[in-house]
């Protein structure tokens, strides 16, 4: 699997996010145009 297959999943048991980077085109715009939702700095 390379860098750019990376699949991440996150949940608080109610609720699962999954983050896969071959669909990320850009991560800094997500970063700022909405960053109380995409906080790259904190821990999930």
């Amino acid at each position: 699997m390379g860098s750019k297959d990376l699949k991440k999943e996150y949940t608080n048991g109610e609720v699962t996010v999954v983050w896969q980077s071959e669909k990320c085109i850009h991560p800094g715009n997500c970063v700022r145009n909405n960053p109380a939702v995409f906080r790259p700095k904190e821990k999930p």
